[in-house]
């Protein structure tokens, strides 16, 4: 189930979110982005660290249903490689989104 979860989350956290400036973009187009979008990337933020958490569920479901049926030696394997990319990925996106929000061309009262 948290599979369907991690699949029927990521499309809206997508959509939520949108297309971000690339690279070469200017000051003003990230500005406009960021400054301008401000709930939308934290809503994103929040959709994509909910999506992180049913992929770590569902590694985690997959462990246990093969160690079930006796392949568990390779399924740890998998479960600690899942956990060892969800986790900086859960930081990131929780983190980094939110602190863009803050634009130094916008400043904000304490």
């Amino acid at each position: 189930m948290n599979g369907v979860a991690f699949v029927g989350l990521a499309i809206p956290t997508a959509v939520v979110y949108g297309v971000q400036p690339g690279v070469a973009a200017s000051s003003d187009e990230l500005v406009a982005f960021y400054g301008g979008s401000a709930t939308r990337v934290l809503l994103a933020a929040v959709f994509a660290g909910l999506n992180t958490l049913n992929l770590v569920w569902f590694v985690a479901a997959l462990r246990t249903t093969l160690a079930d049926i006796g392949q568990d030696g390779w399924s740890s394997a998998a479960t600690a490689a899942g956990a060892a990319i969800a986790v900086p990925l859960f930081l990131a996106i929780i983190i980094v989104p939110p602190s863009r929000t803050r634009s130094p061309a916008r400043p904000t009262t304490p």
